[in-house]
């Protein structure tokens, strides 16, 4: 896949996208990501919500796991490429494993997080955590994209035979590819 070939344009889109699909739910981040080393601090964000708010995909996916995770009701939902997104602190679980779930549909209703009402998102890439607002601060919560992001079957697009479109006179003006002029020797 061409995204799992080059991971910083994943990431590069993926954070683009995260941005403008918004949060799970409509409420203000109330903890930030904040990992501390290799196993410590904060992967995620938390998001303050009254308990039993429905708790949103933010792309579409497939549902990879649904349970409970050292007490706490967990969804991950596969966007393929290698990307995942969990919603953790759930009240309710409405998805299962195998499920797809569309951009927007429900995969649960917040919970309580350490006492607050309040879900957590998180995002990986691969096998790392990411922050899932990095490329924004202040995601539009009415602003969605159309479907998850897409990965394509070949690196670079085939070339054409008639790629050279433009007169000979204007390839032979010195000029190279985005109108940038050859240098000269001097």
């Amino acid at each position: 896949m061409y995204f799992a070939r080059r991971p910083m344009v994943l990431l590069a889109t993926l954070l683009s996208v995260s941005c403008l699909l918004g949060l799970p739910a409509d409420g203000p981040v109330v903890r930030g990501f904040a990992p501390q080393g290799p196993y410590g601090g904060h992967w995620g964000v938390d998001v303050a919500v009254d308990p039993g708010t429905p708790v949103r995909a933010v792309a579409a996916g497939v549902v990879t796991f649904s349970g409970s995770i050292a007490g706490n009701q967990t969804v991950t939902v596969s966007h393929g490429g290698g990307v995942r997104t969990s919603y953790s602190y759930l009240s309710a679980r409405y998805v299962t494993g195998g499920h797809r779930v569309p951009i927007g549909g429900a995969v649960g209703a917040s919970g309580v997080d350490h006492g607050v009402a309040a879900i957590h998102f998180s995002l990986r890439v691969g096998d790392r955590y990411v922050d899932p607002l990095a490329s924004c601060r202040t995601p539009s919560p009415g602003l969605r994209l159309a479907s998850a992001v897409a990965s394509y079957p070949v690196a670079r697009a085939p070339r054409s035979s008639r790629r050279n479109l433009r007169s000979a006179a204007y390839r032979s003006s010195g000029r190279r590819r985005g109108g940038v002029p050859s240098p000269r020797p001097r």
